[in-house]
């Protein structure tokens, strides 16, 4: 999607919430090339426990990332034009390249990554999810073009915020790679509605919108992780400098970025539980 095509937009401007705003301005710092001298870099990684984190960290990442990809171009089958269809093919290309970044982050390690990447390449969808530890973010996938609309209206925004606690990490290449990613990902969290029009131009199609939006909200709200209170590999790994946001944070700022979007639309956010099934802490 062009620049041009997203500006005025509600989901535009729930980039404009304060705290997002502020990840945006240090991906920008950051893919300019800008040096933080508190950056861990892969010739001064501290200790044993760290390494074996960071090695995991990316690891993971990355293949969730490349998950995305055959996710994405998956829901073409739901598209109702092919402009709707295309669009999802280039998110999927994206995310297969965003997964490819974080995976490539390994090799001044010396890690092998190349054949997990392949078995998550050629694996069926559950196979994919079973390897991960993954559930789909509405329990069972997408089944219609309306559940396609709220994976991108709640998944994504949720997907931009987890990108931009990366950019915080004091880890260098997770860091500028998480940079690179939230700048690509911005225009994302528009599909839902310039794609969406005609859907939410009827009281029948936001009512139907409404449903899937139940249904994937708890999975959206969970995958920005388990609070800090409680989780210990967390609380360890924000000690390290690793992780500088609780994830409790992050769902508060995901509340509010869908304040700006989902209201004005007539469109109700649930009161539900999340569901962390698909917390990566």
């Amino acid at each position: 999607m062009a620049e041009n095509e997203t500006l005025g937009l509600l989901s535009t401007k729930q980039l404009q919430v304060p705290r997002v705003q502020e990840m945006y301005k240090l991906a920008e710092r950051l893919t300019a090339g800008e040096k933080f001298s508190e950056f861990v870099e892969p010739d001064t990684i501290p200790s044993a426990d760290y390494r074996q984190r960071i090695e995991r960290i990316l690891m993971r990442l990355g293949l969730i990332e490349s998950f995305g990809g055959p996710y994405f171009f998956n829901m073409i089958q739901h598209a109702p034009s092919p402009g709707a269809a295309e669009a999802l093919a280039h998110i999927a290309a994206e995310e297969i390249g965003h997964g490819r970044m974080l995976l490539e982050c390994l090799d001044p390690l010396g890690v092998e990554y190349r054949s997990a990447a392949r078995e998550q390449y050629v694996a069926t969808a559950e196979a994919r999810k079973e390897a991960l530890k993954l559930s789909d973010p509405g329990l069972n996938g997408p089944k219609s073009w309306e559940d396609v609309l709220a994976v991108t209206l709640l998944v994504d925004p949720a997907g931009i915020l987890l990108v931009g606690a990366r950019t915080m990490s004091q880890y260098g290449p997770l860091a500028r790679v998480s940079a690179e990613t939230l700048i690509e990902e911005r225009d994302h969290a528009a599909y839902w509605e310039i794609w969406g029009k005609e859907i939410l131009a009827s009281d029948e199609g936001r009512a139907s919108l409404q449903r899937s939006v139940d249904k994937v909200y708890p999975g959206a709200m969970g995958s920005l992780g388990r609070p800090e209170a409680g989780n210990t590999e967390f609380i360890i790994e924000r000690e390290m400098g690793i992780w500088t946001i609780d994830p409790a944070e992050l769902q508060d700022i995901l509340r509010e970025m869908l304040e700006v979007t989902l209201p004005p639309l007539g469109l109700r956010i649930p009161d539900l539980e999340p569901d962390y099934r698909n917390a990566f802490w």
